[in-house]
């Protein structure tokens, strides 16, 4: 399986070593916590660009693996139908996204810190955290209009990246404007006229 953006992977002993080489000390206790990192869209040849996630907000480091040091995969899709042990109000919002998803037959996955926390079972999650979703979706999927007004209604904010293409990405409120469509690829973002999607 090739890693796309969001992906999480976990670490071999070797890839965690090289990972912590150079790194904060945040890092490496990041990483000792859980051996995790997460893709970024990021184009490097002969290599996959991943991130490491600190406590704080501002801890974020990026870093490159290669594909030996990775000892498994899980996408956001694959952390969809998984559930918390502790209880936390992104936990009970993802419950309804996965009802309402579902509904709509669309597939989907939780990212960000819930999605780390389903993975590793670290704490991630704070008080006033959002819930990140992909959605893997064309930005003219039919279902996605009445998707976002059930997402909207829901009390924590929930941040919908829709995921299509060669690896493009875009916001789901981005999607439903009119005019040119601002997305993420591999080589920053680019502005495309919504015939080409």
């Amino acid at each position: 399986m090739t890693p796309q953006p969001h992906d999480l992977v976990e670490l071999t002993a070797h890839g965690a070593r090289h990972i912590c080489a150079d790194a904060p000390a945040w890092v490496r206790a990041s990483i000792e916590r859980a051996p995790w990192v997460v893709v970024r869209r990021e184009r490097l040849a002969g290599a996959i660009c991943v991130g490491v996630r600190g406590r704080a907000r501002n801890e974020r480091f990026a870093a490159s693996i290669d594909t030996a040091h990775v000892a498994s995969l899980v996408t956001p899709e694959m952390l969809a139908p998984r559930t918390s042990v502790r209880a936390h109000s992104v936990f009970d919002t993802l419950r309804s996204v996965r009802d309402v998803a579902s509904s709509f037959d669309l597939i989907w996955g939780p990212t960000g810190a819930a999605g780390y926390e389903l993975a590793t079972s670290c704490t991630a999650l704070h008080a006033g955290s959002d819930l990140d979703v992909l959605v893997r979706a064309e930005p003219n999927h039919p279902s996605l209009p009445a998707f976002a007004a059930h997402v909207r209604a829901l009390p924590v904010r929930v941040d919908v990246e829709l995921a299509f293409g060669d690896g493009l990405g875009a916001a789901l409120e981005e999607a439903l404007r009119d005019g040119e469509l601002l997305v993420k690829t591999f080589d920053g973002p680019a502005l495309l006229e919504r015939a080409v999607r």
